[in-house]
């Protein structure tokens, strides 16, 4: 049986015709090249004759799979893949053509476009910082690497979902393993949901993301989800298996003083940080009458310290007491980026700074939290935190 199907455009044109007739030079030459390929493979038939344009729909569609996708993991995995041959595909001196890197992968081999969607995951989601509670076992590097397989990992699931007696199931979807780092991809039923089909309404569930970086030979894993609680629980079961003795995540907590908070503060107000622009202050409790809540912020992201100096002189400096300050914003790789004060309940001047880290990608946050560890000895976490439910 064949399937023959014609996509049109308003006045009649074919729709994949005048795709082709938009794209990049570089994005012709590679769906052209696969084409080639194609018809290659395949009977010459009246149907896939010069003039067909139907095997142009493979192209088209990993076209629209590459859009509002992280740049960096198409350039990430290609580099990886396609070696120096990544660098045809550039779009200028500093940029790529991301949708020719997806055909070129797509190219390569079909399977690359899966694994991309868990990588742009990955530069897309925060993550919330967790640390094994109890003394990992001796060689639990060895361990936690014979375990860490597929196999190994669809049994844990099983296992949790039989046991949480839900009705959800847990789906295993990838491993990935870059830098001695394995990084675990789940899908889950999270709530009930409906969609509206051709023959009425389908009742189900909305399928969440899991996203589980198990890293530092298991002590550490960092963990991205919509829920709280079914996430830790997995990676509980995970370190539990792979290490055969009863082991549970909590959230890091790293302390910084209120010391080390007015030294960052009055360096970001001064200017004198060439690399973080100070945008923004929301204060909880501001030195005017009545200590109103107050917001100084600046839309163009420029720096907002001669301002601040500015209300000093007739107001008192607001940033003198960081328990009164909900959050700060500066700017990093033109992004904004949120950081807030949480006090430590060990005691008063005691506090854990936390960071939007989804704003910025893999890369970036790693040099974001070295960057604050060498310039102001101050280790920062996700805005991110898992809780186990307590039963």
């Amino acid at each position: 049986m064949s399937l023959d199907f014609h996509l049109a455009n308003r006045d009649g044109t074919d729709f994949l015709e005048t795709w082709q007739n938009k794209l990049t030079k570089q994005q012709r030459k590679l769906v052209e090249l696969g084409s080639k390929r194609g018809r290659s493979h395949r009977r010459r038939t009246p149907q896939n004759s010069k003039g067909d344009v139907t095997g142009l729909f493979p192209y088209f569609l990993v076209y629209q799979f590459s859009k509002f996708k992280s740049k960096i993991a198409f350039v990430e995995l290609a580099k990886d893949v396609l070696g120096t041959d990544v660098e045809e595909w550039r779009a200028g001196e500093e940029d790529f053509d991301v949708p020719a890197l997806a055909i070129a992968l797509y190219l390569n081999d079909p399977k690359h476009l899966p694994m991309l969607l868990c990588i742009d995951k990955m530069h897309k989601k925060g993550f919330a910082r967790m640390v094994l509670q109890q003394k990992p076992p001796r060689s639990s590097a060895s361990k936690l690497k014979s375990f860490m397989k597929p196999q190994n990992l669809r049994e844990v699931l099983s296992t949790f979902d039989v046991q949480k007696r839900d009705g959800r199931t847990s789906e295993f979807l990838n491993l990935l393993t870059p830098d001695k780092r394995y990084q675990v991809f789940i899908r889950r039923a999270e709530r009930p949901d409906h969609v509206l089909g051709p023959h009425g309404i389908i009742h189900g569930y909305r399928p969440e993301w899991i996203i589980l970086d198990v890293f530092d030979s298991g002590r550490r894993v960092n963990i991205s989800s919509t829920t709280v609680d079914v996430p830790l629980e997995i990676a509980n079961s995970i370190a539990s298996a792979a290490f055969g003795t009863e082991s549970e995540y909590a959230n890091e907590s790293q302390v910084t003083y209120a010391a080390q908070l007015r030294r960052l503060l009055d360096i970001l107000q001064q200017d004198h940080d060439k690399t973080l622009t100070f945008v923004e202050l929301a204060l909880a409790c501001s030195p005017l009458e009545k200590g109103p809540k107050l917001k100084v912020s600046d839309p163009t992201s420029q720096s907002i310290g001669p301002a601040l100096a500015q209300f000093a002189q007739s107001f008192g400096s607001a940033l003198d007491e960081p328990e009164k300050i909900d959050s700060i914003k500066v700017l990093y790789c033109d992004k904004r980026i949120s950081l807030i004060f949480e006090p430590h309940s060990d005691g008063a001047d005691q506090f854990i700074v936390r960071y939007s880290d989804h704003r910025l990608n893999v890369k970036e946050r790693r040099d974001f939290e070295d960057y604050f560890r060498t310039e102001y000895e101050i280790a920062i976490l996700s805005t991110e935190k898992r809780h186990k439910r307590q039963s």
